[in-house]
């Protein structure tokens, strides 16, 4: 008897920190310009920390790998710019950023390697993606988001930025396709309805990219052919469907911006200010990193020499590498070389989650063109499930072998 209420306990604090771990997704979003979202996010830490501590019957399992190895290194460049910085607070201040949601994101970590958390995790940003969805939805107003696309209008940026609500919702959708692709569940497939309407709201490009890019991914990772011919394909097919979607009515707002986007590609046809803005960024990114090609400007210190406007510079490659130079460029994205290593070097006995980890890892580094991703709390939540997916490797490993 005292075993089962012990199993109960253990069962309903699992449910408890995944639930916690849900809020906590969502929380990066819902609370991105809130000033409380640093003490939300200290609340929930501590409450998932003691539960984790009641799990184990009152024992701490302290534990460092790859993930935080990573991580810490990268936090403490970000300190160490701050020596040749412009201005010295914003890397520390980058610095602060990173190794404060390293320490949140240790709690869950030493929780989920434990268990197979790889499930919960993903299940984690899907729901959180979807409370992001229904919160936009009661901020904004189905009727609102209705007249945008009606009018081939875009959503305005209300609690968080209106592109980062739009790839929130494409990453949930994406991994409501592989529930239902590769475990056959159909209940998610539902709430990819609104997402994908708030999607063409929001106008957002490259979450139109990610969705059409990952969806793909899903479907032509089943087939059997060597993976440089696989991603030529999913390239070739995105582009042809994104320039088909742009003439259909429904996606006329989110249409005329990826026309827009094209023609900076391909230099024909009318480019639009945004997209135009972009390519400004770039060569000003371009720019600084030439002139600072070792260890850049500071990390964070790129805007103060934006002479169009005072801000970041829209792609997170270009902001690598004018805030960190060579260095600091390559001890980030290391982390993906670390990461695709890991995976190869198991290819003979990967199982249907690797299909999905390794879209999310190609639409993070593909959203990377568009947006500056490398203080996001969401990225750092992205590579804990990635690490999490490497601990597990071993494990299928064995049981191929045995």
């Amino acid at each position: 008897m005292n075993i089962n209420n012990t199993r109960k306990h253990i069962d309903v604090i699992d449910k408890i920190i995944w639930l916690l771990t849900v809020f906590l997704f969502s929380s990066f979003y819902i609370y991105s310009t809130n000033t409380k979202g640093s003490l939300i996010l200290l609340v929930i830490t501590v409450v998932a920390f003691f539960l984790s501590i009641l799990h184990s019957a009152g024992k701490i399992e302290i534990y460092f790998g790859m993930f935080h190895g990573c991580i810490v290194a990268f936090g403490l460049f970000c300190f160490i710019s701050s020596i040749w910085a412009i201005n010295k607070n914003d890397a520390i201040e980058k610095g602060v950023t990173v190794f404060e949601i390293l320490l949140c994101l240790t709690i869950f970590y030493w929780y989920y390697r434990k268990q197979d958390g790889i499930d919960s995790l993903l299940k984690s940003v899907m729901w959180g993606g979807y409370i992001v969805i229904i919160y936009t939805y009661l901020v904004t107003g189905l009727n609102n988001v209705i007249a945008v696309i009606v009018m081939a209008e875009r959503l305005a940026s209300t609690f968080d930025n209106v592109n980062s609500i739009g790839m929130v919702a494409a990453i949930s959708v994406i991994i409501s396709i592989y529930y239902l692709l590769y475990e056959g569940f159909w209940i998610y497939f539902w709430f990819t309805i609104p997402a994908i309407t708030l999607l063409i709201a929001s106008g957002s490009r490259k979450a139109l990219v990610i969705l059409i890019f990952g969806i793909l991914s899903l479907f032509i990772s089943k087939w059997k052919m060597g993976v440089i011919i696989k991603v030529c394909i999913i390239f070739i097919i995105t582009y042809f469907t994104l320039v088909e979607l742009s003439s259909l009515q429904v996606f006329a707002g989110i249409g005329l911006r990826m026309k827009g986007l094209f023609a900076a590609i391909t230099g024909q046809g009318i480019v639009d200010h945004s997209a135009w803005l972009r390519q400004q960024y770039i060569k000003i990114g371009f720019q600084i990193f030439k002139n600072h090609p070792i260890l850049g400007v500071g990390m964070g210190n790129a805007h103060l020499l934006n002479s169009i406007k005072d801000t970041y510079l829209h792609n997170n490659y270009i902001e690598l590498l004018a805030n960190g130079g060579i260095i600091g460029f390559a001890m980030y994205y290391s982390i993906y070389i670390l990461l695709f290593e890991k995976i190869f070097e198991a290819k003979d006995c990967l199982d249907n989650k690797a299909h999905i980890i390794i879209t999310l890892m190609l639409c993070m580094l593909i959203s990377d063109y568009g947006m500056v991703t490398y203080y996001s709390k969401s990225t750092y939540f992205y590579f804990l499930l990635f690490f999490m997916y490497i601990l597990k490797l071993p494990r299928l490993r064995h049981t191929s072998d045995s």
